[in-house]
């Protein structure tokens, strides 16, 4: 059923937006971009190009499109897509090195990652209370109860006092967040902010003493970092990333020390649940004894997923392109 309303959405949508692209001249711009998720912006690309054979063509992948937990007919939807819609492309953009395409015709593939506006950041705020937030989403393929489980351990060692912290969510998925601080039994210490705007979520962001996060990801689904995680780089705040995988050391596991934070992984359980809970007990102590905590990032690591150096490389791929035809 869920399929059958996607496809007819993404046809529904299809159908308004052709005639108004048949109305429209195109000779004033060079290039256009479609980018997926959802399908039917890339339809509308494959649409606009076959009217308009001198435009430069550019499929951009933003999700991995293609998921293990997809239904049957849902894949062969996809796959179908896949081999029909972007035959006429020039060129194709994927968020990171492990999305997998399926079919890109032989043409050229660059990765350009997501990334943060700096004019953006926020200043880091105080807070009289030790807010660990999760702003963003929750898929059902995270866990978070082993950080739940080293936050109640600490309390009953009495390394961490309940009436300093608040656990905070904010986000569309408040269902799921609150059953897993429920399983936990941490409902005393929780606050569900539901929805709120983007400035409001940079803002709690900004006062937070840890930010939570959590991934998964497997052999035939790799998922690196997650589009919240940019803005946890930009808000440099203390990370915690909760990796549901089956594969060791993860991007997020790799790089989380270039952000000052730490990451768990599932099937590292033994090794990376000591340095979790090693890592809350150093940011609470430190926020106890100071009333602030701080992490040392590096700087120019994070500095290449700013919007302006990653528009930079656009553009220049974007001329590259753009010459060659020419020549």
């Amino acid at each position: 059923m869920r399929s059958t309303l996607l496809s007819q959405e993404d046809q529904r949508i299809c159908s308004r937006f052709e005639s108004v692209i048949s109305r429209m001249d195109f000779s004033q711009y060079d290039v256009v971009i479609s980018s997926y998720g959802p399908i039917w912006p890339v339809i509308i690309g494959s649409k606009i190009r076959e009217m308009n054979p001198s435009l430069l063509w550019v499929v951009d992948f933003r999700d991995q499109w293609l998921r293990d937990f997809d239904p049957k007919v849902e894949r062969e939807r996809k796959l179908y897509w896949a081999r029909t819609s972007t035959r006429q492309a020039d060129l194709f953009f994927r968020v990171n090195d492990q999305l997998d395409l399926i079919e890109t015709w032989g043409k050229p593939v660059l990765t350009i990652p997501n990334g943060f506006d700096p004019e953006d950041r926020q200043e880091i705020q105080t807070a009289d209370r030790f807010i660990i937030a999760y702003t963003g989403t929750l898929y059902r393929t995270d866990d978070l109860q082993p950080f739940f489980q080293v936050l109640k351990d600490l309390g009953q060692s009495g390394e961490l006092d309940f009436q300093d912290v608040s656990l905070v969510y904010a986000g569309n998925n408040s269902g799921s967040f609150g059953e897993e601080v429920r399983q936990a039994g941490l409902e005393e210490i929780y606050t569900d902010l539901g929805l709120v705007d983007r400035k409001e979520s940079l803002q709690l962001q900004a006062r937070s003493s840890i930010l939570l996060m959590a991934g998964w990801t497997s052999e035939s689904d790799v998922v690196e970092w997650s589009g919240k995680m940019y803005e946890y780089m930009m808000a440099a705040r203390p990370v915690v990333y909760m990796m549901n995988t089956t594969i060791p050391w993860t991007l997020p596991a790799r790089d989380m020390h270039r952000l000052g934070g730490v990451c768990y992984e599932s099937c590292r359980h033994e090794e990376t649940l000591p340095e979790l809970r090693e890592y809350v007990r150093k940011m609470y102590r430190m926020w106890k004894e100071t009333g602030k905590v701080r992490v040392e990032q590096d700087q120019s690591y994070i500095d290449q997923y700013r919007y302006d150096v990653i528009a930079g490389k656009v553009y220049d791929v974007l001329r590259r392109e753009q010459d060659r035809r020419k020549s």
